[in-house]
C-alpha cells in the first residue's frame, strides 16, 4: 500500500507541474443564483408572475438613470429560485430558467426566447467561464484562447500582433485584456514529459491492477525523467517565467499574487492580497484585505486607480464607502469612451430587470 501511495504522489506532482493551468479569476460571464433575485423581489413564492409584485417599491440600489435590460411580459413566469442570470461583454443578458430548461436573452430592453440550449444565440455564451478560481485543464486553456495559443511541435507558442513567443513546453496561465491587444502568461520552456507521454502514462496507470505494476510504472517514469534531464544538460529549464508583449514586465514578488486582465478595464495587472501593481511592479493601490477579497472573481479597480470594488451575495461594495444591495450581473463595460461598473436589479415598479452604470 505504501508503494501505491508513493506512485500516486509522484504522478500527481508531475502532472500538476506540467498540465494544470491556473484559472484566471473572473471571466467574461457574471453569474448569480436566482435566490438573490428572489430576495430582491421579497417574493416567497418564486413561481409568482413578476407583474404581481409591481405595487412594491424599488430597492435602494435603484438609480435615476437606470435603463431597462428587459421587461416582463404578462405571460412570462420565471422560478427565481431556479434561475441563473448571465451577461456577456456586449451587454446581452441571458436568463436560464432551470425549471423548464429554457433560455431568454435581452439587450436594449428587447426580450427574445425561449431558446433551447443548442440554439446558436445561446451557444455564444461561454458556460465554461468559471469565476470560482477552479483550475482549468490544459485543454480548456487551449480552447479558450484558440488562435493566441497554438501548437508548435510538441510545445506551444503564443501569437500576438504578428509576433510569435516561444515555443514553451507548458503554459500554466494566460491572460488577455478586454481589447485582446495585450497578454501575459506564466510559462516554462521545458517539461519533464510531453503531453502525449503524460496521457499515455495516465492511461497505463489506470490499467495497472496491482501495487507491483504501479510501482514498476512509477520507476519507469522516474527513469525517463532522469534521462531527459541528463540529455538536456544545463539547458533544461523547468522554472516558470512571466512572458508578455507589455514592456518592462517583472515577475519578482509574484508569490501569492496573480495577474488579471479582468480587474482593470483593458489593462493587465498583478493582484496581491492587499495591493494591486502593474506588470512592472509599480503599486497602483493598496486596500484592506479584511474588507475586499482580491481573490474573488468579482473584484475590480477603477480606471484612475483610486477605488476597488467587490461583489458577493448580492452586495456590491466600493472602497469609497458606497454599497449597493440586492444587485446582480456586475461587470465592467465601456460606453462612449467612458468605463462603467454596471449592475442589474429587479424593479417591481417597472416590472423589469433594470441596469445601472457607475462611472469607474
Amino acid at each position: 500500500m505504501k508503494k501505491s501511495i508513493i506512485f500516486v504522489l509522484v504522478f500527481a506532482a508531475i502532472f500538476a507541474i506540467n498540465y494544470n493551468a491556473n484559472a484566471q479569476l473572473g471571466g467574461l460571464m457574471k453569474k448569480v443564483k436566482g435566490k438573490i433575485v428572489d430576495k430582491a423581489l421579497g417574493n416567497p413564492d418564486s413561481g409568482t408572475d413578476a407583474k404581481e409584485t409591481s405595487n412594491k417599491e424599488d430597492p435602494p440600489c435603484a438609480c435615476k438613470d437606470a435603463t431597462i435590460a428587459f421587461k416582463f411580459t404578462e405571460g412570462l413566469k420565471i422560478n427565481y429560485n431556479e434561475a441563473t442570470f448571465s451577461v456577456s461583454e456586449d451587454g446581452t443578458l441571458l436568463v436560464f430558467d432551470k425549471t423548464i430548461k429554457k433560455y431568454y436573452t435581452a439587450k436594449d430592453g428587447n426580450l427574445q426566447g425561449p431558446f433551447e440550449a443548442t440554439d446558436p444565440i445561446v451557444s455564444k455564451f461561454d458556460f465554461q467561464e468559471d469565476g470560482s478560481g477552479d483550475v482549468l485543464t490544459f485543454e480548456a486553456l487551449l480552447a479558450r484562447y484558440k488562435g493566441f495559443i497554438v501548437p508548435s511541435g510538441e510545445k506551444y507558442a503564443i501569437k500576438m500582433g504578428g509576433k510569435t513567443y516561444g515555443p514553451f513546453a507548458t503554459i500554466q496561465s494566460f491572460e488577455l485584456n478586454h481589447s485582446k491587444s495585450k497578454f501575459a502568461a506564466m510559462v516554462a520552456e521545458d517539461a519533464l514529459m510531453t503531453k502525449a507521454q503524460s496521457d499515455k502514462l495516465e492511461k497505463e496507470s489506470k490499467n495497472a491492477k496491482t501495487d507491483q505494476e504501479k510501482m514498476e510504472l512509477a520507476m519507469k517514469m522516474s527513469q525517463q525523467m532522469q534521462e531527459k534531464m541528463q540529455a538536456g544538460g544545463g539547458s533544461f529549464n523547468l522554472a516558470p517565467k512571466l512572458v508578455s508583449n507589455i514592456q518592462g514586465v517583472k515577475s519578482d514578488g509574484m508569490l501569492g499574487s496573480r495577474f488579471s486582465g479582468k480587474v482593470k478595464y483593458d489593462e493587465i495587472v498583478i493582484v496581491g492580497m492587499d495591493k494591486i501593481t502593474d506588470l512592472a511592479g509599480k503599486t497602483l493601490i493598496t486596500f484592506d484585505p479584511n474588507k475586499f477579497n482580491a481573490y474573488s472573481s468579482r473584484f475590480w479597480l477603477s480606471s484612475d486607480n483610486l477605488i476597488v470594488a467587490t461583489y458577493n451575495s448580492g452586495l456590491l461594495a466600493l472602497s469609497n464607502g458606497k454599497e449597493f444591495a440586492e444587485v446582480f450581473c456586475t461587470y465592467l463595460m465601456k460606453s462612449e469612451g467612458k468605463v462603467y461598473l454596471t449592475y442589474m436589479y429587479f424593479s417591481p415598479v417597472n416590472n423589469a430587470i433594470m441596469q445601472c452604470k457607475l462611472p469607474f
